[in-house]
């Protein structure tokens, strides 16, 4: 750039474009915003770290471009699961679902699809909604992980994706899975 400067040349930068992509991705891309909100997000204001799980998981979603509806539900009830394709659980105390616990595993057999994003607190609602996660037993101690690993399917772009971190933590339920249960992260 110096050189063409300093010799008297003139140089256009063109602005980028998104033409790579099909157009119907570009419409997307531009109007996020009027997306629909495929998914709902149950947060707990009153959980210790639920501003970092909470901001963390909005972040994902919008960079995903997945439209989402965020209920607090220290101050809101549970809305209708049918409205939505995926529910994340981004708290421990899963007695805050109260009756729901019960809709949302009917919703879940239907096809919906459940994340919990932070490990249960063992609750009698934990308790009732486990065999619908794939748990046949166990769940009643903790476990030490110090990484993750993404397997197929979880998400576009991640497959194989490890992550780990120093010292392990003790944040993973000792769970036994059914046989028909789908793993996509270990």
């Amino acid at each position: 750039f110096l050189l063409l400067d300093s010799i008297g040349m003139d140089y256009e930068i063109e602005e980028a474009q998104l033409s790579d992509l099909p157009d119907n991705a570009v419409f997307w891309k531009d109007n996020y915003e009027e997306q629909s909100a495929l998914c709902l997000l149950l947060v707990d204001s009153t959980m210790e770290n639920n501003e970092a799980f909470s901001e963390n998981l909005q972040d994902v979603l919008q960079d995903m471009r997945v439209g989402y509806t965020l209920v607090d539900l220290a101050q809101e009830t549970v809305p209708d699961f049918s409205s939505y394709e995926t529910v994340i659980l981004a708290f421990q105390d899963l007695d805050l679902l109260g009756e729901s616990v019960i809709t949302l595993c009917n919703w879940v057999q239907q096809g919906g699809r459940c994340m919990l994003f932070c490990t249960p607190n063992l609750t009698a609602s934990y308790r009732y909604l486990a065999p619908y996660l794939g748990i046949r037993e166990g769940g009643v101690s903790y476990t030490a992980i110090s990484g993750l690993n993404i397997k197929e399917g979880l998400m576009i772009g991640g497959d194989g994706f490890n992550f780990h971190w120093g010292e392990p933590l003790m944040v993973s339920l000792n769970v036994q899975l059914n046989e028909e249960a789908q793993v996509y992260m270990e």
